[in-house]
């Protein structure tokens, strides 16, 4: 039980961490053309985490979408 509760910690962790390089990619407070480059290292979080998942990435798809919005709110 406790493995479980650790691959969850992970999988959101790397849904959270894809989520605010994806959201500092888009234009910003912190630079108004955005960091672009990030769009795609966001991408390297969003495959491993494809990877460990395999079918319950819809979940974890739904924390990125609703992370990076939040975070596109805030920082955009």
């Amino acid at each position: 039980m406790k493995n479980k509760h650790i691959s969850f910690f992970i999988n959101l962790l790397l849904a959270l961490f894809g989520a605010i390089l994806f959201a500092l990619s888009h234009p910003n407070y912190l630079c108004l053309n955005g960091f672009s480059f990030l769009a795609y290292i966001a991408l390297i979080p969003f495959f491993l985490l494809i990877k460990r998942t395999r079918l319950k990435f819809f979940i974890f798809g739904e924390h990125f979408r609703e992370l990076f919005h939040i975070l596109f709110l805030i920082f955009g």
